[in-house]
């Protein structure tokens, strides 16, 4: 039963990731480099979304030590977006 739960669990990962890189692709995310800490992610975003970036690495910060789930994400957002240019 534990192997047929982690099964599902990566597929539903697997999804996930997929949509997000499609979803990247689609909406038009570009990374930041002007206003990056790590990758420019999270700056890309929130320019995206008109907020500050504090809020949405705060975001990712919190799913990271409360759920353990942020990294996987980011990793997939910062391969996915392309860098701004200009």
């Amino acid at each position: 039963m534990s192997i047929f739960l982690t099964i599902c669990c990566f597929v539903l990962i697997v999804a996930g990731c997929i949509a997000l890189a499609m979803l990247t692709k689609k909406i038009g995310l570009q990374r930041d480099p002007h206003n990056e800490v790590i990758a420019g992610v999270c700056a890309g975003l929130a320019k995206k979304l008109n907020i500050q970036p504090l809020a949405i690495r705060a975001a990712f910060v919190l799913s990271v030590l409360i759920l353990g789930i942020g990294i996987l994400p980011y990793i997939v957002l910062w391969v996915t977006m392309e860098e701004e240019r200009g």
